[in-house]
């Protein structure tokens, strides 16, 4: 009985007709309990057992280039939905070869597996609208024998409703091998075969072999030699290796095709080596690099590069390396004149060039046309910069501040921020939720990073508890994702991308691959060192990669810093403890000791105290703790949550082991008085606010400077009659100093950019970082209640800047003898990047 729209199959909801092929019919349906859209091939017949053995075996491939099998009915398959067309020829050699190779990938990774497709053919293939190629109908291959032998005469390449038996033909002729067409059994090399029968086809625009009827056809194929003189020079090899009658002498491995292809013409678009030669002439590559490209060996191999910054220019680490999906291109962040912005360098020009409209713009994600930059902007806002016309538009509103985002094949970009995770249209719209944060046991969810079938995406969750902290895969449009997300990797790795059937991720600055099955949502080998010595600043991504083969990435030191001694002229005086990500410090009343965040890879971090008398250090908090803040006697540490959504304060005694909770949000400061703590609270509506718990009478807490904009790093004046802070109600952060504990006069200090105020121990100066990371000194007098503050001066050159949007404290404090103690950055500014082209040869896939 024929199939209607709106009859179901289980849970498989028909909607339309898409057509009938060598099993029955197709049809458009809806995955009612996943919402997804699916093809069903429908049998009139009841599968056999043998039948659905096959289809398990099928259903275990999982690779970009191949149509997915999701479920087996008792008379129907249920398939990935492909949109798109068949490829016809002719085609220029780079499309074909292009095709060819996807084409060649797909059939490698079944191959691997132990299955034959038996049944290539273009109207096998589709070519989505995005140019990548599906292989479908593998449903209808058959499994190998481990020696490389069928284990049963059922060798056709179309499977019917009824039983098939050895030597039946009934797939379409003019792509069987000859043993095929002679109903002798088949193995992997039928494929090889019929690979190179549609690849002539992309070439020329016919088939190779010819008749007018089946008989004809056959004989041909048996009988006559492809004339190969109608294919371009360089392929008439890999043709003639794929198309050898005789299998004993054929191609053995798709594998070896697909490296052939590589060797193939420098107009082929397969390796992007063959981009880079105009670079290479241009002088920005050895000329012996030249040479090795011109006389490339057969076998992938990767190449090294290095790409020079822009003159006068650093890297800014807030939009790290993002290479194009074409891998054409590398995007990143630099400063050049005392201003960031994003700068594209195509790998086949002479140099980089800048964008406009992204002034301070961080967290780069190319669009998958590798037409368009999402970036986040300094107002809060998730813009897209087109390449061409170089215009930036608003996407949409980041009043919780941002954590990452991935643009998916759909148009969609998810993103994270405090709150959690969430999707937007990229042409614009209002978000929407996809993962809320759980405050009870999740800090925060960063780095998302989109899976090829771009329903799917991975992303870094930290938990409150080390255990809890792991990289998870999710499905956009689930509705629990607590339940339905698959815990990917058990250890808190914030940094991490995907690429060609790895991930990458860091271990100790080294970048990691391990085999990962985007299918599956598993991993499926043992991580293997890619690189060495990258940059990672406080575990987010520091490397860029494109899905064919282009790495980029800074080496060094990065997210290692150290506590240094300077005197007020920026002498530095002598450096200490631990090298480690450090966040926040704060020097204790009596200048013995100093208390320091330090971060691990996964993004936790702890409180540690260093002895300065014995040069001792010990942790002094086991969790997520940040912003340590001394109590005015020295006897106590206050000190934050590490998250966004739901933070508190505690304090601990030195010689305690219980802390206490004290306050909600972040802790800032603990006035001289010991009356008061200052912290921040997280506001999807105001932003970052400013409250103040009195910690005597109720306790009660109440909002200290609560606007539409951002309010932090408030600082009590020795006084208390004061509270600096920075605020960015001008468009950029400003130092102000308001009365307390009515806020009702205020004065700004800074001007041109100011961020990081610390008082003076006397209460006469103010201290804070410029735009241009110099150390300024205000004198300020706050006698009578009354506030005057000097014009600032620049007392020494910091790299503090560098780290205010990086760190969420106070990078800094002053000793009461006038050292200033600094978390002092070990990289060393405007060093090239690294491009590395096939950075996978040689890896398992």
């Amino acid at each position: 009985m024929p199939l209607s729209p709106g009859n179901k199959l289980g849970p498989y909801e028909i909607l339309a007709p898409l057509g009938a092929g060598g099993m029955g019919e197709v049809h458009r349906a809806l995955d009612t309990r996943l919402n997804r859209e699916v093809a069903i091939k429908v049998s009139q017949e009841r599968f056999s057992d043998r039948f659905e053995r096959e289809a398990r075996a099928v259903a275990a491939l999982n690779h970009p280039n191949i149509c997915h099998l999701y479920d087996v009915g008792p008379n129907y398959l249920v398939m990935e939905l492909v949109e798109g067309e068949s490829p016809k020829g002719p085609l220029s050699l780079e499309k074909a070869l292009d095709y060819a190779r996807q084409i060649a990938d797909a059939l490698e990774a079944a191959h691997e597996k132990g299955i034959v497709h038996r049944d290539l053919k273009p109207a096998n293939i589709k070519i989505t609208p995005e140019g990548k190629v599906k292989v479908l109908d593998f449903g209808l291959a058959k499994r190998i024998q481990s020696d490389g032998t069928s284990y049963n005469s059922e060798n056709s390449p179309t499977l019917t409703n009824t039983a098939t038996q050895a030597g039946a033909i009934l797939g379409t002729a003019a792509y069987m091998s000859p043993e095929q067409a002679r109903g002798k059994n088949v193995d992997k090399r039928a494929d090889i075969w019929a690979f190179g029968v549609v690849l002539y086809e992309l070439l020329v625009g016919e088939r190779p072999f010819h008749g007018d009827d089946l008989t004809e056809i056959l004989a041909s194929v048996v009988k006559e030699s492809p004339d190969l003189s109608r294919v371009p020079l360089k392929v008439r090899r890999l043709l003639g290796a794929c198309l050898e009658k005789d299998p004993q002498r054929r191609l053995r491995d798709i594998g070896d095709a697909w490296r052939l292809l590589e060797e193939v013409p420098a107009t082929a678009v397969r390796s992007p080596i063959a981009k880079l030669l105009p670079w290479a002439i241009a002088g920005l590559v050895a000329i012996a690099l030249g040479v090795d490209v011109l006389h490339r060996p057969a076998a992938p191999r990767r190449v090294t590069l290095q790409l020079p910054l822009p003159q006068n220019g650093t890297l800014y680490w807030n939009a790290p390396p993002a290479v194009s999906p074409d891998g054409r291109s590398v995007a990143f962040g630099a400063v050049v004149e005392g201003k960031s912005g994003i700068w594209v360098r195509e790998l086949d020009s002479a140099g980089a060039r800048p964008l406009p409209e992204t002034e301070e713009a961080t967290t780069l994600a190319w669009s998958p046309d590798s037409r368009s930059i999402a970036f986040m902007a300094p107002n809060r806002t998730l813009k897209r910069v087109d390449l061409a016309s170089g215009r930036a538009r608003t996407i949409c509103d980041l009043p919780n501040g941002f954590g990452g985002a991935s643009w998916g094949a759909n148009d969609t970009i998810v993103f994270t921020d405090p709150k959690g995770t969430w999707r937007v249209r990229a042409s614009g719209g209002i978000p929407s939720v996809v993962a809320a944060l759980d405050p009870v046991t999740e800090v925060w969810h960063t780095n998302p990073w989109f899976l090829p079938d771009g329903r799917h995406f991975l992303i870094a969750i930290t938990g409150k508890k080390a255990e809890d902290s792991a990289i998870y895969a999710c499905d956009i449009e689930s509705k629990d994702q607590a339940r339905n997300r698959r815990r990917i990797l058990a250890s808190g790795l914030a940094s991490f991308t995907y690429a060609q059937g790895h991930l990458l991720y860091l271990r100790g600055g080294t970048l990691m691959a391990q085999p990962f099955d985007p299918g599956q949502l598993e991993t499926t080998g043992d991580p293997v060192s890619v690189a060495g010595q990258l940059d990672n600043m406080q575990g987010w991504t520091r490397w860029g990669v494109s899905q064919n083969g282009v790495l980029a990435y800074t080496s060094g030191a990065i997210g290692l810093e150290q506590l240094t001694w300077f005197d007020r002229s920026g002498k530095m005086l002598a450096a200490f403890g631990p090298a480690g990500i450090i966040n926040t410090l704060a020097i204790s009343p009596d200048g013995s000791r100093v208390a320091f965040d330090m971060m691990d890879e996964s993004v936790g971090s702890d409180i540690w105290l260093h002895d300065l008398r014995r040069g001792s250090d010990s942790r002094f908090t086991s969790g997520y703790y940040w912003r340590p803040v001394w109590s005015p006697d020295g006897s106590n540490v206050a000190y934050s949550s590490r998250g966004f959504a739901q933070s508190n304060a505690y304090q601990k005694s030195l010689g305690g082991s219980q802390d206490q909770k004290v306050a909600a949000g972040w802790v800032w400061d603990w006035s001289s008085d010991g009356r008061y703590m200052i912290g921040e609270i997280l506001n999807p509506k105001t932003r970052r606010d400013l409250w103040v718990t009195p910690l005597f009478g109720d306790r009660k807490a109440f909002a200290y400077l609560q606007t539409e904009f951002d309010e932090r790093e408030g600082k009590f004046s020795p006084d208390v009659h004061w509270v600096a802070y920075a605020s960015d109600d001008t468009g950029r952060f400003e130092v102000y100093v308001q009365s307390f504990p009515s806020p009702s006069e205020r004065f700004q200090v800074s001007s041109g950019g100011g961020d990081f105020p610390v008082w003076s121990r006397d209460g006469k100066e103010l201290f804070f970082v410029s735009a241009d990371s110099k150390m300024m000194a205000a004198e300020v007098k706050t006698a009578g209640r009354r506030f005057q503050a000097g014009v600032p001066k620049a007392l020494f050159g910091t790299r503090l800047a560098e780290l205010s949007d990086v760190h969420n404290g106070i990078p800094y404090d002053v000793s009461r003898d006038g050292r200033f103690l600094l978390v002092t950055p070990q990289w060393t500014p405007g060093r090239p990047m690294t491009v590395v082209i096939d950075w996978n040869a040689g890896l398992k896939k």
